[in-house]
């Protein structure tokens, strides 16, 4: 089954398993492609199989089996228990360590190697949890009831996070593995996908060719397991079905497709499992240190979309809108890297008079025609001519801008979350640095979703230095009258300051202030917006320099999405509070943005260093999409 490196495509490796749980412990595997179909028997361990999971590297399998939960490797072999409270799941951290389950109400985990018994993942508040799934960030999506006769809801979990929170109204939804989508069926062939997160409205339907159980790919893709009606002799007098796997590009702006990948035969048991595994060839073998940078500032946001986005109409990770901001000067975009990272797309530099070719080509690379492009400013930091030849182009111009960069930062806060943000975060707005790496955290509330009046996302305001300009007072003033609760974090000194002068009363706020603009940026990163800097809470973190605004304005929103934060370089490299924080956060990717002008190659392999040993990683240019990411 093996198959020659570089053969196919990384997203088409691996392999297919799916089955019926009336089946007790018989499931079927087959490769990516639909060959090779073979059937798997689980060892007899006195009790009815339910679900199966195989680990990320598809070597072991955990098995759900009437109550336990049990362990083996994937070929069968080493069974062994790990729980006796296990009613749902299960499912598996990002690197195959442990395995989560809902057991006793509560979302539980226990290690693959049985070394302690399960534990609960986070506090019990009284709330019903179950039907865990993890992404590949280590995010626990899972069921949720609080209250006797309340929906139900779909909540996270974030691992450093104080509690979970409710993202939809579809507490049964299929999260996708990037944790971007979710998916649920209608009438049981009808399946509608939407974004997950703030940004969470831009539900479409996918036509299924049948019924039955619905999950999504390593690559986005949909895998439906559907019952096809079959006739024999005589229509009138006798009906056969049969269940095949198949799988349907689900975007909508994708050529429709639908590949059969595996036959089962009349009259089989429903399929109601069904999970695409990524073999072991999709897994990074070394850590990596990448560098994204161009020929100019522009050209480099433009590599790092390209970086963080596919072709709409491929397989793959996608970008749902963009954002667009002044190229020169740093104002009235400083508040963009929140809206990117929530709204799902990237941040690209513009010059004020036209729209850069450029910028034009790589809009039509990565967005669907129609979708949302939102530009920074009024028309003194965006001409008419940029929004008439996005216009142009089939995208839909959506201006974000106020009378000055305060009020450009309130209106772009109300188009994340009107006036009910999870969380707001002030930085001065007569220099970058605060603000830049505080729109990287304040992007990290994007599961914090609108429901039934809660609070939702992050979103940051500025302050005139060490002054609250009024229409930052004005949202704030707003907040302070809504119930509920929303977190106020003040990053760096000038901002602590204006939030004292002028809401001294204002309770709970978070001071994030260090020495300098670098000490500050990792207090951020380790803040509990980023779980406190849990070890391993995201795989990438971000390092721009920190003297210039563009290419941490670009980066730091695409890191962001990746769930990681943004460092900042000195002339000399990293600062020791920032080493610090990208060595405990045992990540397996840094990207640096700029090029060896903004951080030089020296300052790059210091970094790598750091993070990972000396000779202990390997390095990349420019790459395009990286799958493992």
């Amino acid at each position: 089954r093996s198959k020659p490196a570089g053969a196919v495509p990384a997203y088409q490796e691996g392999f297919i398993a799916f089955g019926s749980s009336s089946n007790g412990s018989v499931w079927t595997v087959v490769d990516a492609d639909g060959t090779s179909n073979r059937h798997v028997v689980a060892p007899r361990i006195g009790r009815k199989i339910y679900a199966f999971r195989y680990s990320p590297d598809g070597r072991d399998i955990a098995v759900l089996a009437e109550g336990q939960l049990w362990a083996m490797a994937a070929d069968t072999s080493n069974a062994r228990k790990l729980a006796d409270d296990a009613w749902s799941g299960p499912a598996w951290t990002p690197d195959g360590s442990s395995i989560v389950f809902g057991g006793s109400n509560a979302i539980k985990t226990v290690p693959l190697d049985g070394s302690r018994p399960p534990s609960a993942m986070f506090a019990d508040d009284g709330c019903t949890d179950s039907a865990p799934q993890v992404t590949q960030r280590g995010f626990v999506f899972f069921h949720r009831t609080c209250d006797q006769g309340a929906a139900s809801t779909l909540a996270v979990y974030r691992p450093g996070d104080a509690a979970p929170s409710d993202v939809s109204t579809h507490s049964l939804a299929t999260v996708s593995p990037d944790g971007s989508r979710m998916l649920w069926l209608e009438q049981g062939s009808v399946i509608n996908v939407a974004s997950v997160g703030v940004f969470g409205t831009d539900a479409y339907q996918v036509e299924a060719p049948g019924r039955g159980a619905v999950a999504f790919d390593a690559t986005g893709d949909v895998v439906i397991a559907d019952r096809v009606e079959s006739y024999c002799c005589n229509r009138s007098t006798f009906t056969a079905y049969s269940y095949r796997l198949s799988k349907i590009a689900d975007y909508p702006h994708a050529a429709t497709r639908t590949l059969a990948i595996g036959e089962l035969g009349y009259d089989a048991p429903p399929i109601d499992v069904a999970q695409w595994v990524r073999g072991p060839s999709n897994l990074p073998v070394h850590p990596v240190v990448e560098r994204i940078g161009g020929v100019d500032r522009v050209d480099t946001a433009v590599r790092a979309s390209q970086w963080a986005y596919d072709d709409p109409t491929r397989p793959g990770r996608h970008a749902t809108t963009a954002v667009l901001a002044r190229s020169d000067t740093f104002p009235d975009a400083l508040t963009g890297t929140a809206l990117a990272i929530q709204a799902g797309g990237p941040l690209l530099l513009t010059p004020t008079g036209a729209l850069d070719p450029a910028v034009g080509a790589e809009l039509r690379r990565a967005l669907a025609p129609g979708s949302t492009v939102y530009l920074l400013g009024g028309t003194a930091a965006l001409g008419p001519a940029v929004a008439d030849a996005v216009a142009r182009l089939g995208f839909t111009p959506v201006r974000l801008g106020g009378a000055d960069r305060y009020g450009t930062a309130a209106i772009v806060a109300s188009a994340i979350s009107g006036g009910h943000p999870k969380s707001v975060l002030l930085a001065t707005g007569t220099a970058f640095p605060d603000a830049l790496t505080a729109g990287v955290a304040a992007g990290q509330e994007r599961y914090s979703v609108h429901n039934s009046g809660r609070a939702a996302g992050g979103v940051v305001l500025l302050t005139d230095g060490g002054v609250m300009p009024a229409a930052t007072r004005a949202y704030l003033d707003g907040l302070s009258r809504v119930p509920g609760g929303t977190s106020v974090y003040a990053v760096g000194g000038p901002a602590a300051r204006a939030l004292d002068s002028a809401f001294p009363q204002w309770p709970g706020a978070t001071k994030l202030v260090g020495v300098d603009r670098f000490d500050t940026a990792a207090r951020v990163a380790t803040s509990a917006l980023f779980g406190r800097g849990v070890p391993g809470r995201s795989a990438v973190a971000g390092v721009a320099t920190g003297l210039n605004f563009p290419d941490a304005l670009a980066g730091g929103t695409l890191v962001g999405d990746q769930g990681g934060p943004l460092l900042l370089a000195d002339a000399g490299g990293l600062t020791s509070p920032e080493q610090s924080a990208i060595l405990t956060g045992r990540f397996t990717d840094v990207v640096v943005f700029g090029g060896p002008a903004a951080v030089s190659g020296p300052i790059l392999t210091g970094i790598g260093n750091t993070a990972f040993g000396p000779n202990a990683w390997v390095a990349f240019v420019n790459r395009v999409a990286p799958p493992h990411l």
